[in-house]
């Protein structure tokens, strides 16, 4: 059964006050058997890459994945729904249906955006043309269609009208530019547009998310002229800056606007959220010289724009005097409530590593750092709550409850997968291990209304074997 959707805010008893889709639980059918391994694995053909995940409000949720092996390589797709079975939720798995065109063409470049009410969009290039489809909550995938035979898009975003923004980058002359193009249903793709700076600088590293009113905002990485550092007395290449522009649903597209203006190294990994009201929230690494020198180190940075002010001041996050502050995860509710996360190490000592937090309200304050790799899974293992190994690919979601659950891996156990969880009363718990989990990279996590997550990654048994993909979910 398809869990109706609204839009409008809840009562205020309710899991999830205002939040942007007021989908209900759903229990397990009278008499109805239900598929549910946890964790599953969700290919059953080698060298599949996972693509990316989606999770409505409500809990039905989709896992986007390719396959490199098959000739030519191709796109699936798995439909879940979280269901309640007794007193704990189950996953109730639908099987793999392939998504791409069915075209004898490669599939790559997959881009994938789930609404809070679990409508979707997925775009990728074949056979020389960008594709997409859209599915729909209650009557599945619809068919693939051809856009156009210009680059498909890098980042998409999709509101709960079904409105949808794409962004790319596309050789102009001798450089990288960025361009954007809009769907409306049911008129369908708008025109291509340029939105970067016009300066023949190149662009790479884009994103794009849309409001519930069809504002958008796009980020991306744009290299600056070349330049003599006086102070370091190096000669500068290509500096990278963080760019913004505005889509306004009734003027459109606006000027470019740099929003950060460290007069340094490069900036790096821009990452993009928006709520539904329009404020938009961006946060990347920043260098503060050549990665080839010793003692680099890194910063995060962040900055937000407001429907009311604007863009405001860049502002870091980190601790300073880090190295490897990369992989940062941002996540932000429909309520304007958000985390940043990132592992990170410190030059003081290197085999002190941590995945390190911190939240922000709906006015932008910050909270402390918090670190989250922590609990008596670690005091197990080495005889301290810190754990003195790797740690990578940290990444969180949090729900319009401000509930939060954050996964990541560790090198030094296996790649096993570890998680830790915030709960609204404003405490973390203690990190654990995914029991049983090896060889897993890159994690995805998405969260419902109900604090129930999905949680997706690519597997391998041994370094021989081909990568397989897996998912579960969480009570």
């Amino acid at each position: 059964m398809i869990a109706a959707c609204s839009n409008e805010p809840a009562p205020d008893d309710t899991p999830a006050a205002n939040t942007s889709c007021q989908q209900e639980r759903q229990s397990v059918p009278a008499d109805t058997p239900i598929f549910s391994q946890n964790p599953r694995q969700l290919n059953f053909i080698g060298n599949a890459v996972l693509a990316d995940i989606g999770l409505s409000a409500g809990g039905s949720g989709l896992a986007i994945w390719s396959t490199s092996n098959d000739s030519p390589a191709r796109l699936y797709a798995n439909k879940v729904e979280i269901l309640d079975s007794g007193n704990q939720s189950l996953p109730s798995w639908e099987n793999s249906v392939r998504v791409d065109s069915g075209i004898d063409e490669p599939a790559f470049s997959p881009a994938f955006s789930m609404e809070p009410c679990g409508n979707a969009i997925l775009s990728w290039q074949q056979g020389g043309s960008s594709w997409y489809r859209t599915y729909d909550l209650e009557a599945g995938w619809g068919n693939a269609m051809e856009i156009d035979t210009n680059p498909s898009c890098s980042d998409i975003s999709i509101n709960l009208d079904k409105t949808a923004f794409c962004i790319y980058v596309q050789a102009t002359g001798d450089y990288q530019a960025v361009y954007s193009r809009s769907y409306q249903p049911p008129s369908g793709w708008s025109e291509a547009q340029r939105i970067d700076n016009p300066a023949e600088q190149n662009a790479a590293r884009t994103s794009i998310a849309v409001d519930a009113n069809g504002n958008a905002i796009a980020v991306w990485l744009q290299e600056s002229p070349d330049l003599t550092d006086i102070y370091l007395g190096l000669y500068r290449e290509n500096q990278s800056n963080i760019w913004a522009n505005r889509y306004d649903a009734v003027s459109g597209w606006s000027e470019p606007v740099l929003i950060e203006h460290l007069d340094s190294w490069n900036s790096h990994a821009p990452k993009l959220a928006m709520n539904m009201d329009g404020n938009a929230y961006v946060t990347w690494t920043y260098y503060d010289r050549p990665t080839f020198m010793s003692n680099a180190q890194t910063s995060i940075y962040f900055n937000n724009f407001s429907m009311i002010a604007g863009w405001g001041n860049e502002r870091i996050l980190s601790a300073g005097n880090e190295i490897n502050t990369s992989n940062i995860s941002l996540s932000v509710n429909a309520l304007g409530r958000g985390i940043v996360s990132w592992n990170s190490y410190h030059w003081q000592n290197l085999y002190l590593p941590s995945v390190t937090s911190r939240q922000f309200d709906e006015s932008g304050l910050f909270s402390d750092i918090q670190e989250i790799s922590i609990g008596p899974v670690w005091a197990a293992s080495t005889g301290s709550p810190r754990f003195f190994s790797g740690v990578t690919n940290p990444v969180s979601s949090i729900n319009d409850s401000g509930q939060i659950t954050t996964v990541w891996t560790s090198p030094s156990f296996d790649e096993r997968l570890f998680i830790n969880t915030y709960t609204p009363e404003g405490a973390w718990g203690d990190a654990s291990l995914i029991e049983g989990m090896l060889d897993a990279t890159s994690p995805k996590i998405k969260m419902d209304r109900f604090g129930r997550s999905l949680i997706a990654w690519n597997r391998k048994l041994t370094n021989s074997s081909p990568p397989n993909v897996w998912a579960m979910t969480t009570p």
